[in-house]
């Protein structure tokens, strides 16, 4: 598997047939590409509105449309610039360490300036929540035997499912907590995504020339897709795995490409930590293709040395979630219907799924409205040599297996920039679109400038569209929770049916000494009972009026429910017994 290997069905660039196949192949790209768009948009219209589909079908409407849009007017731009001259396109060293360092300032300032430094999605929450509880020394934390009973009310979604548990954590594997535990102890946990985002880019440029050494110019290809990627920077401020999985997938890569013994057993030993950063499933996904093309090619001893390993990986992470139901776990603890376990979690996606198809056209949308208008076309360009070379096969293999998979067991992606599903694997497309590059070398005089062209309205226009889109998308939840924050209540009761998505503001510290306390209102079981526990003299409880919850209705532009303030005189009611002041958040 020598990098030569990779080119090694080139086509002759001098002649007239290679230049008319060049062209042929651009013109099939092109429309692959319209039609690829067009069917993804037919299907993401149809995602059913029922909860919670309706916020992948409220977005597609609100951005990816719009976005799509705005990606065929990039592309009217190319075409036009193919007109102008560039004799060179290259990254040079230094251009790539500004790069590096660009993309890093750029993720760290936005996590800040567009996304208001917050957590919006439960995800990102219990990131946030077991990088606190790592970050003190602890793999969960005790929770007071007064909440226990109560614990749902706190809100312990996405948590180990236990009644009455006597610590908490949250259900994830710990590799990214603990990537954010330790950026928090050396300042500011935020530093996490900015700083793999930006290692990601010497990882993917490392490997573009160890595939391409000879040819500068192919591997700039995927790398200024990379930085144009509204997906891979957005992402790049959350608190999501995704940019650790991207990071650690090219490192991956580059570690198996070296094809040494030390190196196999370094991707092994990045294996073991890539698989464990939050969902089992991802890395594996990522490597299967790679490991099958070693049976096609008979390697049986390397196949044997890391399908082994990955064996070893998958028993010690798949009874993680056992191990940590044993520290919850009390003496009066019950597990909950569900379980713990990997296995009865992927039963019940397989049952209860719904709109698969349609969803997929809409992460598909979704996908390609945050990349670089020319990945796509340039990912159908490279269909030759995906045919014939085996290792772009597995590559391109790495793309359709999570598509497919997760379509299945996991539809639904929820908040994201992108499909974020697909970006462990992102590294494959956009390396995939420099072997696309290669396939069009004849042209290259034209589609130099049309790169340069479409890169640069990427950049300077659909990027900042994204930006914006996703700031009013943070927009009336980061309202919500200053409004929570300065209420000056000791508890907060949030309706979570009563508006949209408002159970994301409902988040405790691991310890509960951040104040106010949040509680689900729905979820607590004697009101009563809870209002005598907690209502001593000055206690202040908080509850949401509709102007509190209007605010996100009419960013979806959906109707609002309005139903909050019918619902205050039994809300309040034993809490104003007991003895407690309310307040109104409005």
């Amino acid at each position: 598997m020598s990098p030569s290997a990779a080119d090694a069905d080139a086509i002759d660039q001098t002649t007239p047939q290679a230049t008319r196949s060049a062209i042929s192949l651009l013109r099939l790209s092109g429309l692959a590409s319209f039609l690829f768009l067009l069917l993804a948009a037919t299907g993401a219209i149809q995602t059913p509105t029922v909860w919670p589909l309706w916020l992948t079908s409220r977005q597609v409407f609100l951005q990816d449309i719009w976005l799509a849009l705005a990606l065929l007017g990039a592309a009217g731009l190319a075409f036009a610039g193919s007109y102008l001259k560039l004799n060179r396109l290259e990254l040079s060293k230094s251009v790539l360490i500004l790069a590096t360092i660009t993309v890093f300032a750029l993720c760290y300032a936005g996590h800040y300036l567009v996304l208001s430094a917050f957590d919006l999605t439960r995800d990102e929450q219990m990131v946030t929540f077991d990088a606190w509880v790592f970050r003190h020394g602890a793999l969960a934390w005790p929770l007071p035997e007064v909440w226990r009973t109560e614990v749902t009310a706190l809100n312990n979604l996405f948590m180990l499912q236990v009644e009455q548990p006597v610590a908490w954590v949250s259900a994830y594997l710990p590799g990214n907590a603990l990537l954010h535990a330790a950026f928090g102890l050396l300042g500011d946990q935020a530093l996490t995504a900015p700083l793999l985002t930006a290692l990601s880019v010497p990882l993917l440029w490392s490997v573009a020339r160890k595939l391409w050494p000879d040819n500068r110019a192919a591997a700039a290809i995927p790398v200024i897709l990379f930085l144009t990627s509204g997906q891979v920077l957005l992402s790049g401020m959350t608190t999501f795995a995704m940019a650790a999985h991207l990071c650690c997938n090219l490192a991956w890569l580059r570690l198996f490409l070296a094809d040494r013994r030390a190196s196999d057993g370094a991707a092994l030993a990045l294996g073991w930590f890539a698989t464990g950063l939050h969902q089992p499933l991802f890395h594996p996904l990522f490597v299967a293709p790679f490991l099958l093309m070693l049976l096609l090619e008979r390697r049986w001893t390397r196949l044997a040395s890391f399908v082994i390993g990955y064996a070893v990986i998958g028993l010690f992470w798949l009874s993680w979630p056992g191990q940590m139901l044993a520290l919850v776990s009390g003496p009066e603890s019950r597990l909950l219907t569900g379980g713990a376990d990997y296995l009865t979690g992927l039963l019940a996606a397989l049952t209860t799924n719904v709109g698969h198809l349609e969803l997929l056209g809409a992460n598909l949308l979704r996908f390609v409205t945050w990349q670089n208008v020319l990945l796509l076309p340039l990912l159908f360009a490279a269909w030759p040599t995906i045919r014939r070379n085996r290792l772009a096969g597995a590559m391109a293999l790495g793309l359709v297996l999570p598509s497919v998979v997760l379509t299945a067991i996991l539809p639904w992606q929820g908040n994201g920039f992108g499909y974020r599903y697909l970006q462990p694997a992102l590294g494959n497309a956009l390396l995939l679109a420099g072997y696309g590059w290669q396939r069009l070398a004849p042209l290259h005089a034209r589609l130099r400038p049309a790169f340069a062209v479409a890169s640069a309205a990427t950049l300077l226009i659909i990027l900042p569209l994204q930006m914006a889109m996703s700031h009013a998308r943070y927009a009336p939840f980061v309202r919500a929770e200053a409004t929570i924050a300065t209420s000056g209540a000791d508890y907060a009761l949030i309706q979570m049916g009563n508006g949209v998505a408002y159970g994301n503001m409902i988040i405790n510290r691991p310890d509960l000494s951040k104040r106010p306390i949040r509680l689900v209102a729905e979820y607590i079981r004697d009101p009563v009972r809870l209002a005598k526990r907690i209502c001593t003299p000055g206690t202040t409880v908080a509850l949401g009026t509709n102007a509190f919850f209007r605010p996100a209705s009419e960013a979806f532009g959906i109707p609002p429910h309005d139903t909050a303030n019918a619902r205050l005189p039994a809300l309040r009611a034993p809490y104003e017994a007991a003895g407690c002041r309310i307040v109104l958040l409005r």
